[in-house]
């Protein structure tokens, strides 16, 4: 929209249901006789005529309020926003630049809640100020800016209020913005702040620290599945949320308590075990019952399904059982001494026979030993017989 005098001009202005409104005036943008109300919005002005009448967003007796997530950027050349009444900016953002004058300046109060409020002026003007004219029933002068618990200013500053002061008769009131080592808002408003950045609370991430840092240093010793569920929970936390989102912050905090609760120890290694089982000898019966037991004892001491956290567990197992396969112990071989001596007083049978085999043998030989003598001496005395 774009105006040669004033963008828009009526008693009551209502800007609501996600409208986007950009104007571009002389004067005044938006000025209304009543109240001005900006919901759920986006506005933008821009005032470039005189400086004294160009005003970006003006109600003469009514209040201007700008809340549910709105959005409003004013660049103007006198005030920002001016009403006599109150101004009130709740869960919204607003961003006031001026050149002339006052950013936001409100005749009643000014009360800012969850929202992020940039104001500021090139000149010696506050960026925020309350000019409140004593009324009868007021005694003592109270600021009359207000933040609630969720806003804070970022300048090293704080809200002051003048005392009360005569301007034409008329006794008022200043309050506004100084710096946090100033003792007093003074009158001429020389030592207001011209820039003032008022901005949400950050969420406290104090709990989604501590339960960040209560994950273990090594997760290999995880199953994969339930250290995915903490890494997923640790990746969805977003940095920087405001106060007003709190309730997600702490979401972040209680998913990485659940998923580091929840992580499950990946199975222990029974190799070393199974390796020593398998040395068990085959033949157990030739070593004696105390040993055998012992290495019994030792098998039934494995327990399976052990996790990787007791792992010096499930090697002891095979030490066990290294220890009692090298403590199995033979049997003793147990001799009869009075059978053994028995069967040593018999006579050796096989022994006579062989005796007795080996004496015929004998006597053959010499028999036909003798008789050989005998034909050979016959064979010698008919030789000389014939000699002779």
């Amino acid at each position: 929209m774009k105006a040669n005098r004033t963008a828009v001009s009526a008693n009551n202005i209502l800007v609501v249901q996600k409208t986007h409104l950009t104007a571009n005036s002389e004067l005044a943008g938006l000025v209304g006789n009543e109240e001005i109300r900006i919901e759920e919005s986006q506005l933008s002005l821009t005032t470039q005529g005189m400086p004294k009448k160009s005003t970006g967003l003006s109600s003469a007796n009514g209040n201007i309020s700008i809340t549910e997530t709105s959005q409003v950027d004013i660049n103007a050349q006198w005030n920002g926003i001016y009403t006599t009444s109150s101004a009130i900016i709740e869960n919204s953002q607003v961003n006031i630049q001026t050149e002339g004058y006052i950013g936001l300046l409100a005749k009643k109060d000014i009360t800012i809640s969850t929202s992020d409020v940039h104001a500021s002026t090139q000149s010696q003007f506050p960026a925020i100020a309350v000019l409140y004219i004593k009324q009868p029933s007021d005694n003592q002068v109270i600021p009359r800016i207000t933040m609630d618990q969720y806003s804070q200013e970022k300048m090293n500053s704080k809200i002051a209020v003048t005392q009360w002061f005569d301007s034409n008769g008329i006794m008022q009131s200043y309050t506004a913005i100084i710096a946090l080592n100033d003792n007093q808002l003074l009158p001429d408003l020389s030592n207001a702040i011209n820039q003032v950045i008022i901005q949400i609370k950050s969420a406290d991430y104090t709990f989604v620290d501590q339960e960040i840092s209560q994950i273990p240093d090594d997760l290999s010793l995880y199953t994969n599945e339930s250290v995915k569920a903490v890494i997923d929970a640790k990746n969805a936390i977003i940095r920087n949320k405001k106060i007003t989102e709190q309730s997600i912050v702490d979401s972040y905090a209680s998913a990485i308590h659940k998923a580091v609760t929840q992580l499950i120890f990946k199975p222990a290694d029974y190799t070393n075990v199974d390796r020593a089982l398998a040395k068990i000898p085959n033949n157990l019966s030739i070593y004696t019952k105390e040993s055998v037991l012992n290495l019994e004892r030792a098998k039934k001491s494995i327990v399976r399904d052990k996790k990787i956290n007791e792992q010096q567990l499930v090697d002891s197992y095979a030490i066990h059982i290294e220890i009692a396969i090298q403590q199995l112990k033979r049997k003793d071989i147990v001799i009869d001494v009075e059978e053994s001596q028995h069967e040593s007083s018999k006579p050796d049978q096989t022994h006579s026979k062989v005796d007795t085999q080996d004496n015929s043998h004998i006597m053959m030989f010499l028999t036909l030993g003798m008789m050989a003598l005998s034909v050979g001496s016959y064979c010698i005395y008919q030789k000389v017989k014939k000699n002779d």
